[in-house]
């Protein structure tokens, strides 16, 4: 049997990529723009592909953190927050201890989790099991990825999952949202997403960050979804005082 030569699925190299140069680009020249992105196509369209082909880009690489997570398994904040921990752990520990430390020292609830050897040497003991509060332990991912030592790019794949979160969490929903609209650089699928009927993407062939956030607290402002929010203080200023 004559074995596949091509790459049909999933992200190797940039040696192994194909086309997409424009998109490459563009994508690349918006992000160091310090510009919000969200890719939206039908599935199976190369989203992820591309997302990670920028990544290897060595403006990218060299000068930032970058983080991909795919959070299509996911069932609730807790699991969302482990996924994105655990991502920024295993990116940072190749770096050094200097890069693992300034995380260690913003996630103060994460710290029972990481430990260093007499060289300094990190070792890591991430388990689902150490979020004990992922409201807390997400405010404090974001002020480290604030104010750590390069800027850091999040990407978050099957971002739409959050929407169908059990937990009907106050605190936790705040959380969310506020730093998804206010802190970073994020890149969101939003493929196959019950957004799809807020953000109306079909009708719209190019979006810019201040467009896309207008959207999105079209879709947070819908009271029957977010019904549980009703009557938080924090919450009626973020999505209704802008």
């Amino acid at each position: 049997m004559i074995r596949n030569p091509f790459i049909t699925s999933g992200y190797v190299s940039a040696d192994y990529f194909c086309d997409r140069r424009f998109e490459s680009e563009q994508l690349v020249r918006e992000v160091m723009n310090g510009n919000n992105l969200a890719l939206v196509s039908t599935r199976r369209m190369g989203k992820t592909g591309l997302i990670r082909h920028c990544f290897q880009f060595p403006e990218i690489k060299q000068g930032y953190y970058t983080f991909f997570i795919d959070i299509y398994d996911s069932r609730s904040l807790r699991d969302l927050v482990f996924a994105l921990s655990k991502e920024i752990l295993e990116v940072l520990k190749p770096m050094g201890k200097k890069a693992l430390h300034g995380f260690w020292e913003c996630v103060k609830s994460l710290q029972a989790s990481i430990s260093f050897d007499v060289n300094g040497m990190p070792s890591l003991n991430l388990g689902l099991g150490d979020i004990q509060a992922p409201a807390t332990t997400l405010d404090e991912i974001f002020r480290y990825l604030e104010q750590a030592d390069k800027p850091c790019l999040i990407a978050i794949d099957e971002f739409q999952q959050i929407t169908g979160y059990a937990e009907k969490n106050v605190e936790g929903t705040f959380q969310v949202v506020r730093q998804l609209l206010e802190n970073v650089e994020s890149i969101g699928d939003f493929s196959g997403s019950k957004l799809y009927r807020h953000l109306q993407f079909k009708k719209n062939a190019r979006w810019n960050a201040d467009e896309l956030r207008e959207k999105l607290l079209e879709g947070f402002r819908d009271e029957t979804e977010f019904s549980y929010m009703k009557g938080y203080e924090p919450w009626e200023k973020l999505i209704f005082d802008r």
